[in-house]
C-alpha cells in the first residue's frame, strides 16, 4: 500500500514502548500529506493538554485510511503553529506495512442515545419501545455506552445517536457488559457495529473530525489566555 493513501482527516495512532515495558499510545489526525515522505499532523492531546514528544526520535505511526490500516516508522522533525493550530511534521523512514486490526480508535465523548432491541425478523421498529442511555466513546467500529437497561451480551441493537446536528442510525451487537450498581447508570456496554452503510459512517467520521478540531482550537485559546 502506498503513502499516497494517507489523506487529510485520516486518524493516526502514535505508539512507542518505554524502558519499563509500558506501551504508550496517542491519537491524532492528518492535516496534510506533502507526498515526499513528510506529513503534517495535529499534535496529540490528552485531557486537553498538548503532548509534545521529543523531536528526532522514531515512533510507530498507524494510519486509518479508506484503503485500509497502514503502519510505518517515522521521526518527528519539528513542531509548527499554523492558523491557530499546533502541528508536527513527521518524516517517514521505513516501508509502509498494511495490517489487519479489528479495533478502531475511539473518541471520548458524551452523547445522548436512544436505542431499541431488535432482531433481523422485526418488520416494525416503531412497535419497539425506545430505551435511553449515554454514549461514552465512539468510532466507526462501535460505541461504548451507559444505560440503566439490563441487556444481554449478544443482543442486537438499533442505535439512534445524536451527533451535533445529525442523527446516525446504526446497528450494533453487545460484546461486553459491566455492572456499576452504585453509579447513575447501572451498566456499561461495549458494542460493535454491523451493516454500517457509507452515509452513517460518514456522519460518525465527520463528527469525530469536527470535535477534534474544535477541542484543539479551544485548548489553544485556553493556553493563550494563560500566557497573557
Amino acid at each position: 500500500m502506498s503513502l499516497y493513501n494517507i489523506k487529510t482527516g485520516n486518524r493516526v495512532e502514535i505508539s512507542f514502548v518505554l524502558e519499563d515495558g509500558r506501551d504508550i499510545r496517542y491519537t491524532s489526525l492528518v492535516e496534510e500529506n506533502y507526498e515526499d515522505g513528510k506529513l503534517l499532523l495535529y499534535i496529540p492531546m490528552v485531557y486537553g493538554k498538548i503532548i509534545k514528544l521529543p523531536v528526532d526520535e522514531e515512533y510507530i505511526f498507524t494510519f486509518i485510511t479508506e484503503a485500509g490500516i497502514i503502519k510505518c516508522d517515522a521521526v518527528i522533525k519539528e513542531y509548527v503553529y499554523i492558523n491557530d493550530f499546533n502541528f508536527m511534521i513527521i518524516q517517514i523512514n521505513s516501508e509502509i506495512e498494511r495490517i489487519q486490526r479489528r479495533e478502531f480508535f475511539r473518541f471520548d465523548c458524551v452523547l445522548p442515545l436512544k436505542f431499541i432491541l431488535f432482531s433481523e425478523d422485526d418488520s416494525n421498529d416503531e412497535e419497539n419501545c425506545f430505551l435511553e442511555g449515554s454514549v461514552k466513546d465512539i468510532s466507526e467500529g462501535g460505541i461504548r455506552f451507559l444505560s440503566n437497561e439490563d441487556i444481554e451480551v449478544g443482543e442486537k441493537i438499533k442505535f439512534f445517536i445524536t451527533l451535533n446536528y445529525e442523527c446516525a442510525i446504526v446497528k450494533g451487537v453487545i460484546l461486553h457488559k459491566q455492572e456499576y450498581p452504585k453509579s447513575n447508570f447501572k451498566f456499561q456496554y461495549r458494542t460493535q457495529f454491523f451493516d454500517l452503510d457509507a452515509e452513517e459512517k460518514d456522519k460518525i467520521l465527520k463528527y469525530i473530525f469536527f470535535e477534534q478540531r474544535f477541542k484543539a482550537r479551544m485548548d489553544r485559546e485556553s493556553i493563550d489566555a494563560e500566557d497573557d
